[in-house]
């Protein structure tokens, strides 16, 4: 840490800030124990709702205080306002009957002694107890018991079965198979399935280190076309893109199936930029995961749909932040334009004081300011090997390091920003002179090409730097 200089202490300051409102967020999720049930509380008393939107705010993607458990229930605005839950809420549609579930409880014991001891030979009494763990969620009676009943196939069947990975996939597979079947259900089963399936991993992360997780890549030909599907309620969409991200990036993919999951999540976010700010960040999220700058001719895809997300003021500035966010964990080369990126994100910062200033009591905005501060520093140090964050990419990328000079003008110009706006004032406007100095730097050095890479539209920032053609 650079404690010799101002700027050093600075940092210093807005690292310690952003840590603390990290904490301030994750103890309001230890205190709200009772939301995560994961879609199955039907009733709540009105002040949830209030804590409910805290989290949808404040939640910071990447950390502890980011592994949201669920996303909001149907009491809430979110699916209240959405037709296809409240839709789905009206469906009971049980899959076992009260004799079956209690003729398969007694074969219970052969059913987990097959699963530890991996045997193959038991296959089909293997295959009917995970249809029977995932049938028992549609019924009735377990309705306000759903996260049980997911968590006994993931912890139980899953988390105590033979470790030999060939049985491992078998156990995937089937589990896949009969989730899918569950997905025109009832809303609390479907988002308890979108969870499970979302949280499939070939192998856990080691629980001291969060290393090592390797997502399910299969788990995206169940979750991919749940985006696009408008009779699925906006929390299942929400989850799905969840899963997407985890399978982006730590699961086992080829380059074509990345880029195929990649511009599912761009096709979405283009053709639905009013859907809920919530369901479109964690898209965002996904996005970043993607590990490819390029796919064939499709240049820079990634890096141009977040840019173009990033600056386009039409969007919540909880999803606007979250691109530029992103724009710090994706792959770039020396062919894409990073100043111009850097120039959106300045603009995005500046506009954040004033959007702020106007809304000063909104939930979401110190998640907005820190996202801004994580578009150039590593969440956790898990991230530093990874380069996350424009600084360590210019650092450690020869290719990039032309762009250092600009990098470092713009990171030390947003770090007074990013520390009111993620301070424990945040029912108070910030001071609209903040953004002076930001002001100041855009207009002189207003970028004359504005392409993200060559032979791209132009990226539109704010109606004065659009008046600015792109260079050939």
């Amino acid at each position: 840490m650079e404690r010799s200089s101002p700027g050093g202490l600075l940092v210093e300051t807005v690292t310690e800030t952003v840590r603390k409102a990290r904490l301030r967020n994750f103890s309001v999720r230890s205190d709200s124990k009772a939301i995560h049930a994961s879609g199955t509380i039907p009733h709540r008393r009105p002040r949830l709702t209030v804590v409910w939107l805290l989290i949808i705010g404040m939640a910071f993607p990447g950390g502890a205080a980011g592994q949201d458990e669920t996303a909001p229930p149907p009491g809430d605005p979110l699916a209240a306002n959405d037709p296809a839950a409240q839709a789905a809420l009206l469906i009971e549609k049980e899959l076992l009957t009260e004799p079956e579930d209690n003729l398969f409880r007694t074969k219970l014991p052969r059913y987990s002694r097959a699963l530890r001891q991996g045997d193959m030979q038991a296959r089909a009494l293997i295959e009917e107890g995970i249809a029977w763990r995932l049938k028992r969620m549609s019924m009735a009676k377990h309705r306000q018991q759903l996260p049980e009943r997911r968590r006994d196939l993931l912890t139980i069947d899953l988390g105590t079965s033979a470790k030999d990975p060939v049985f491992r996939q078998f156990l995937l597979e089937r589990v896949v198979a009969s989730a899918k079947e569950l997905l025109d259900n009832n809303y609390h089963v479907r988002i308890n399935v979108a969870i499970l399936v979302s949280q499939l991993s070939e192998e856990e992360a080691n629980p001291l280190t969060g290393e090592g997780e390797k997502a399910y890549a299969p788990i995206a030909d169940v979750l991919l076309p749940l985006l696009g599907d408008a009779s699925q309620p906006i929390p299942v969409r929400i989850w799905a893109a969840k899963g997407l991200g985890r399978v982006l990036r730590t699961g086992e993919l080829e380059d074509r199936r990345r880029h195929e999951i990649a511009t599912g999540l761009i096709k979405e976010l283009t053709d639905n930029p009013r859907s809920h700010y919530w369901y479109q960040w964690r898209q965002v999220e996904a996005l970043g995961g993607v590990g490819l700058v390029s796919f064939g001719p499709d240049r820079a895809f990634a890096v141009d749909a977040l840019a173009k997300i990033m600056v386009d003021r039409d969007r919540h500035p909880r999803v606007r932040a979250e691109a530029a966010k992103q724009l710090g964990r994706v792959p770039l080369d020396g062919n894409v334009n990073l100043n111009l990126l850097v120039y959106g994100i300045a603009d995005l910062a500046r506009d954040l004081v004033r959007q702020q200033n106007a809304r000063p009591g909104e939930p979401y905005w110190q998640g907005c300011f820190a996202a801004i501060y994580f578009a150039f520093q590593p969440v956790d140090k898990q991230e530093v090997p990874r380069r996350g964050g424009l600084r360590l990419k210019v650092e450690n990328q020869a290719d990039l390091q032309k762009f250092k000079e600009t990098i470092e003008a713009v990171y030390k110009l947003i770090l007074p920003v990013v520390k009111a706006g993620t301070g424990g004032k945040m029912l108070l406007p910030l001071d609209p002179n903040l953004g002076a100095a930001i002001d100041d730097w855009l207009n002189e050095n207003k970028p004359s090409n504005l392409s993200i890479s060559p032979g791209l539209t132009p990226l539109i920032i704010n109606p004065d730097v659009a008046a600015r053609p792109a260079a050939d």
